[in-house]
């Protein structure tokens, strides 16, 4: 991260290659229940990164449906 080579969105010090950013649910797998949490929470201020606010930005808007469509369908590693 310190490089520039990984980026670290929701701040928790784990690059985001290694974290599953989109994964609501913990099922280990960026899917149908997390874009549902996600839309359910979509333009509204957002107080956990669990209701849909994966850069934690505070809100959940476009770039945060972007990264969850990035990683649909995809496993966590």
């Amino acid at each position: 991260m310190a490089s520039g080579s990984s980026q670290d969105v929701n701040s928790n010090g784990v690059p985001d290659e290694c974290d599953c950013l989109a994964d609501f649910t913990g099922d280990g797998l960026v899917g149908l229940d997390d874009l549902s949490i996600l839309l359910a929470h979509y333009g509204a201020p957002a107080p956990s990164p669990s209701d849909g606010d994966i850069d934690r930005d505070g809100d959940v808007d476009l770039v945060d449906l972007a990264l969850l469509l990035a990683h649909f369908g995809l496993p966590c590693a």
